[in-house]
């Protein structure tokens, strides 16, 4: 019998572990509704809706709110809250941001008190902008966790995955590893009577989806108590001695390798959804990240364009001042220097410095740093001009994963310097094979993450970007607790969760491989002709805004008339925004240019009207 085969076998065992962290639910039925916001904000004249209904109306957005008073016997575990409305949505918990809901962020943990006010913005989309023709409210419960039970059922599960992963590698180290299961999971007297396995049957993950997939689906009756002290500190207790035997074998198997884990949410700042929507996506998934950063001490996430910050900070003050806070702490990282993640090849040269010249001044003005990293994972190629443009705005290091996604040529370097065509030079990091900027914690997609790594030979450290992107949202809980657990795992790369700038300082350049010229991406070659309107415009744009300035800057000089900065840098800010990576080159939907469109055409009737001189 395979090794691989007895791996496989611990599913159930793990379900069944798995339904015991979940002790106590309690349904949050019949709802206050509206699509105007001082209606939910003032509870007045709300229509009433109950799980499983459609809403009531289908705008943008709408609201659901409802007072809640919890039981005191709530009070023994930490607290969870399960929401699916049947769209994306953005949870405040008594009037404050709390969390974005979307299908991977449905659960979050909350703070025990008597009395909760919930209300959910949402809109009719999925997080691609997939339009949700007749919504429905799904779910709404909240629901005691033991979050010690999880946890060992999460290192055992993590255990069996690593095992999964040896069946190619090591097998060897796969033997071991299913040995140390049978030495700890196999111990364990699990409950495993039928009735209440079935009762507690609603609260597993593989054993549902497979009911879940049968023609008729049986109703179970949901247990609310927890299990036998005796038997969970026993799952406990063999949970913390299986990571400890296999962190002994870190001796003959050693880390390969370190990965800089940093989570990410890659923010479309338009594409499949219009501006208006990304401040909104925004506002979701940075309430998650902070609310995540309440939960763990050692969570770092990095997040770049200055203009979303110039919309939260306009839109969402209290969360602007929570970022703050986070930023000086060192744990929201804030990198990248431009005004919006942009399109690398077809802005005019003055364009390129005024990204990095107004990002730079806005996050020194607003946050006290200069960023020292171009962070650009999924900007569609790099002209050669960039190196001197990147050295002279004070960037030392340039990070894309979009290379990655050539079709026909692999890139040949994941880590080299990169020359410009008048000889300037950076440290170039392509990152995320196999995941991009989304990474999802498996132990296969970071053991292969290491392994595809190209210039092992010179430093064996890479950054690794974890959390779900392009539609925001972020990291997850589940994410941070695996990574805190494969810390303990032999053989696969050492995970670090610090700023990657320390892992890119500590490269020596002059061993690095070096590549002259354009960074060209070998896909979406259509983006140099399509929305040719759109281009058109962005060039007319460009050159009107020059020549104002031009003329502005030599009238101030010679005859002393006031230069209009203030009109000029709103003019430019409006130009660079529409530079970002899925508008300029042509890849948004149609809502997206009808924007677009009328923003170039204000930028052209801009006029400054100077006295006449004599």
């Amino acid at each position: 019998m395979s090794e691989k085969y007895l791996l496989e076998q611990w599913n159930f065992w793990l379900d069944e572990i798995y339904s015991y962290s979940i002790i106590k639910k309690y349904i949050l039925d019949e709802w206050g509704f509206t699509d105007k916001k001082e209606e939910a904000e003032n509870l007045s004249n709300l229509e009433k809706i109950k799980l499983g209904e459609r809403w009531k109306k289908v705008s943008l957005p709408v609201y659901f709110v409802k007072r809640f008073k919890l039981l005191e016997n709530f009070k023994n575990y930490p607290l969870y809250i399960h929401i699916d409305v049947g769209g994306e949505a953005f949870l405040f918990l008594n009037k404050k941001p709390y969390a974005g809901i979307n299908p991977y962020h449905k659960d979050h943990k909350i703070p025990y008190q008597e009395d909760y006010l919930f209300l959910i913005e949402a809109v009719p989309k999925g997080l691609f902008g997939q339009n949700q023709k007749n919504p429905i409210f799904k779910e709404a419960y909240i629901y005691q966790k033991d979050e010690e039970l999880y946890r060992a059922w999460l290192a055992f599960y993590l255990i069996r995955e690593f095992g999964l992963l040896l069946e190619e590698t090591n097998k060897e180290l796969q033997k071991r590893v299913q040995n140390i299961l049978e030495e700890t999971l196999g111990k364990i007297d699990l409950i495993s009577s039928h009735r209440e396995f079935i009762q507690r049957i609603q609260n597993t993950k593989f054993t549902l989806d497979l009911i879940n997939g049968l023609w008729s689906q049986p109703e179970f009756e949901n247990i609310e108590k927890p299990i036998p002290n005796d038997l969970r500190e026993s799952i406990i207790h063999y949970s913390q001695l299986a990571l400890r035997m296999l962190s002994h074998l870190k001796e003959k198997y050693p880390n390969l390798g370190e990965l800089y884990a940093i989570g990410h949410a890659h923010i479309d700042y338009a594409w499949l959804w219009p501006r208006e929507e990304t401040i909104r996506k925004a506002q979701r998934t940075f309430s998650t990240i902070l609310n995540l950063m309440e939960n763990y001490s050692d969570f770092i996430f990095l997040q770049s364009s200055a203009q979303i910050y110039q919309d939260i900070k306009e839109n969402n003050i209290y969360l602007f001042e929570k970022i703050k806070e986070r930023v000086k702490e060192g744990r929201w990282i804030i990198e990248g220097g431009t005004w919006v993640e942009n399109d690398c090849q077809l802005p005019c040269g003055e364009s390129f410095v005024r990204q990095f010249l107004y990002a730079q001044k806005f996050f020194e003005k607003e946050f006290g740093i200069r960023c020292k990293l171009a962070w650009l994972p999924d900007t569609f190629g790099f002209n050669p001009n960039l190196p001197q443009i990147l050295k002279k705005s004070g960037i030392k290091y340039f990070a894309t994963t979009k290379l990655t996604w050539n079709e026909t040529n692999t890139f040949p370097y994941d880590l080299f310097l990169w020359k410009g065509i008048d000889g300037t030079k950076v440290i170039a990091h392509i990152f995320g094979k196999n995941c991009g900027y989304n990474g999802t914690t498996e132990i296969k997609e970071i053991w292969k993450t290491f392994n595809d790594f190209q210039q092992k030979d010179i430093i064996s450290s890479l950054i690794y970007s974890y959390g779900y992107g392009d539609g925001g949202g972020g990291p997850t809980y589940e994410m941070i607790e695996r990574l805190n657990l494969l810390k303990d795992f032999p053989l696969i790369p050492e995970i670090k969760k610090e700023n990657p700038i320390d892992f890119l300082e500590k490269i020596n350049e002059e061993k690095l491989p070096l590549y002259y010229g354009d960074l060209y991406l070998e896909l979406h070659r259509g983006t140099f002709t399509t929305q040719g309107r759109i281009k058109r415009l962005h060039r007319m744009a460009e050159n009107h805004l020059i020549t104002i300035e031009s003329l502005s800057t030599i009238l101030n000089i010679l005859e002393n008339i006031s230069y209009p900065k203030e009109e000029i840098d709103k003019n430019w800010k409006k130009l660079l925004r529409n530079e970002f990576h899925d508008i300029l080159p042509g890849s948004s939907i149609k809502e997206v240019y009808e924007d677009t469109e009328k923003e170039m055409k204000e930028i052209l009737d801009f006029k400054i009207n100077f006295p006449l001189i004599g």
